[in-house]
């Protein structure tokens, strides 16, 4: 099967640090292993086709301010909703020309940034929810939205109702996108893969090794309860001389002035040099810091399944995780790992103590047990669940098109 997936951003380009990326990249991979063919149509600061790890990937140059003459006439209201509409026609427009030489069976549009919004029709497609963006905005402590903001929102759920199929990662997120299109919406997780080919260990040998430490990863936003760890961190450290805190992850602004690594520091107070920052990494380097930490927290106040709680599990680490944020789909509270309430410093730091205090022998239990459950969706099952749903919207669109034929006189 040829499948070619749209999304404004792979694993390829520079300065990316999604979960969409990465997920992405890790299902294309799977596919290749299953025999299909998988294709990749991504924004790009330049223009044309490279392979990686065996993947086909096609560039598209999207300019840093498309359609600047619309811009210009209505006041720089609506620059967003205006590049988004110009990416999506650029990517879908790859794809029509990748369709010409190499027949697509299948077309699958990540719902960032509504790169489904011109679709290319003469292909059945699929959209994978990846956000909701009203949500995402509301949560990460943004709760004002612009007219601009206004139109994102529906051109994400206007390009979702397009397609010809739903499916999301996680329950939580399915059945918003349930009723925001009226339309079935396929719950299938993404596969985990938690290897890389070699592990490089010197970062974790040269600045971590013999310390006992927390670890969150990911992109340091309120969205992902960071600000949260932020307010118990002095607590914290205060009741655990020895304990630090490790970062890692994309670094953002918490506020003007002041980045978010910066405000954990802040709140830290007297033990701000137990916070340590490491900024981005690899995988390779990223594995090694992550096998030796206490815990990985990941209070997110919402959530579409993460990877970084997908990639803990599947490592036999104790995750504290949210309820409410699709972590409850993964983690049995008290079983495979450990739920608190979102937004809530006190829930967590109580957690925390509650694993903080466990003997290695209960750690080491709760993380076989967390590796059985993301088991289910190692790669092997959950593509072939994924191409499964797509063989059957390929059915249904094929058969929908004979009927049309057949009633034409």
């Amino acid at each position: 099967m040829r499948i070619a997936f749209l999304a404004s951003e792979f694993v390829t380009e520079r300065e990316i640090d999604g979960g969409l990326a990465h997920s992405l990249h890790k299902t294309c991979l799977s596919l290749i292993k299953l025999g299909h063919q998988p294709f990749v149509i991504v924004s790009s600061k330049t223009d044309g086709v490279i392979f990686h790890n065996g993947i086909e990937v096609h560039r598209v140059k999207i300019n840093g301010r498309p359609a600047g003459f619309l811009d210009f006439i209505t006041l720089r209201q609506f620059t967003r909703s205006l590049a988004w509409l110009h990416q999506s026609r650029k990517l879908n427009r790859e794809a029509e020309k990748l369709h010409r030489q190499k027949p697509l069976d299948i077309i699958v549009y990540a719902s960032h940034q509504a790169v489904g919004f011109f679709r290319f029709k003469k292909v059945p497609s699929v959209l994978r929810v990846n956000s909701h963006p009203r949500l995402w905005r509301t949560q990460d402590g943004k709760p004002h939205f612009s007219r601009d903001r206004k139109i994102n929102v529906w051109l994400e759920i206007t390009a979702a109702a397009k397609t010809d199929g739903l499916f999301a990662p996680s329950r939580v997120l399915a059945e918003i996108f349930r009723k925001e299109t009226e339309k079935p919406v396929a719950v299938i997780e993404t596969p985990v893969t938690a290897d890389v080919p070699r592990m490089d260990d010197r970062l974790y040998r040269n600045s971590l090794a013999g310390q006992d430490y927390l670890l969150f990863f990911g992109t340091m936003k309120r969205l992902k309860g960071v600000d949260v760890i932020a307010d118990i961190l002095f607590e914290l450290l205060e009741k655990y001389p020895r304990l630090i805190f490790v970062f890692i992850g994309g670094n953002t602004r918490y506020q003007p002035g002041m980045m978010m690594s910066d405000y954990l520091r802040q709140k830290a107070g007297p033990h701000h040099k137990r916070i340590i920052y490491f900024g981005q990494m690899p995988h390779e380097q990223l594995y090694p810091v992550l096998d030796n930490a206490l815990a990985i927290i990941l209070p997110s106040r919402i959530d579409n399944l993460p990877n970084t709680c997908l990639e803990s599990m599947a490592r036999k680490k104790v995750v504290v995780g949210t309820r409410g944020a699709s972590f409850e789909q993964l983690i049995d509270d008290g079983i495979n790992g450990f739920l608190c309430e979102p937004g809530n410093p006190a829930d967590l730091l109580e957690t925390i103590k509650k694993v903080l205090a466990l003997t290695p022998e209960q750690k080491e239990i709760i993380g076989e047990k967390a590796a059985q459950r993301v088991n289910a969706a190692e790669p092997e099952k959950t593509v072939a669940q994924l191409v499964n749903f797509f063989q059957k919207i390929i059915e249904k669109m094929n058969y929908n098109v004979k009927m049309l034929k057949d009633e034409i006189p």
